[in-house]
């Protein structure tokens, strides 16, 4: 392509860090492990989140993807809390603004995890699973993976919606 702020290559990885948006040390997944006894009003646990969660690791990542067949971030976490009755937009930054915040080191299972990746906004978004791990839609795998938070880098906080 041609003109200012275009790069041409076969293979990059770009990474812009930014002072806009700290990294918060709780998003690194290193807070003390807790269970998630709590229900919400429909009945449904963290643990019955990240159990639905797990249901979709491997699956194949798509940008505005909501389906088994493709899904990205904020389609996946959309999609695993509708099985359980919760009601989300199909946008990361939406999502953002939805439920309670989670005070640092407090995220449980079934918590959803915002991170700023390109140093604007909010612009990922996973669940929190337990003992430092998230499972997510990666566009870097190109598929729903659980790898530890503490490579992520950008976290915004988390908000429990349950």
């Amino acid at each position: 392509t041609s003109g200012d702020g275009y790069v041409a290559a076969d293979a990059v990885k770009v990474k812009k860090i930014s002072e806009a948006v700290p990294a918060r040390e709780a998003c690194k997944g290193d807070g003390p492990e807790a269970t998630s006894k709590r229900a919400s009003a429909s009945g449904q646990s963290g643990e019955d989140v990240v159990r639905e969660a797990r249901k979709w690791i491997g699956g194949r990542y798509r940008l505005g993807g909501k389906s088994r067949r493709r899904v990205d971030c904020s389609g996946l976490t959309m999609q695993i809390y509708k099985t359980l009755g919760v009601s989300l937009p199909h946008w990361d930054d939406k999502q953002y603004r939805k439920g309670t915040q989670v005070s640092k080191g407090q995220e449980m299972p079934g918590d959803l995890v915002f991170f700023n990746e390109h140093g604007r906004s909010v612009s990922h978004v996973g669940i929190y699973a337990s003992s430092g791990r998230i499972t997510h839609a990666s566009d870097y795998y190109y598929k729903v993976t659980e790898p530890q938070m503490k490579y992520f880098e950008g976290c915004v906080g988390a908000r429990r919606v349950l």
